[in-house]
């Protein structure tokens, strides 16, 4: 493997969620093997249940996702700036190690 040339920056990958990866990690997170058996008992209906889940709940929720977080760009996203805003902006994240 090649090494940067001394002096320079690491290449850095963008930080960037789509609506697609928004909505594709909803559906692998409520979808998994245990929903399997459950679909194939109910036959091919099961599938217009799925696409109508995708249409009217996935998408929705990752339209909401992303437009939350590009309103509140914080690290944190909403929470953080509602801590922010009641606590002033010196307050430490909600969940941190420090002792």
């Amino acid at each position: 493997m090649s090494q940067p040339a001394p002096g320079s920056a690491p290449p850095e990958l963008a930080r960037t969620l789509t609506l697609r990866d928004l909505v594709l990690l909803n559906v692998v997170a409520v979808l998994s093997i245990r929903w399997l058996a459950t679909s194939a008992a109910a036959g091919p209906s099961s599938l217009v249940l799925w696409v109508c889940a995708a249409l009217f709940f996935f998408v929705p929720q990752g339209l909401a996702v992303a437009d939350l977080a590009s309103r509140f760009p914080d690290e944190g996203g909403p929470q953080q700036t509602l801590v922010n805003l009641v606590l002033g902006q010196n307050t430490p994240p909600p969940m941190t190690t420090d002792r």
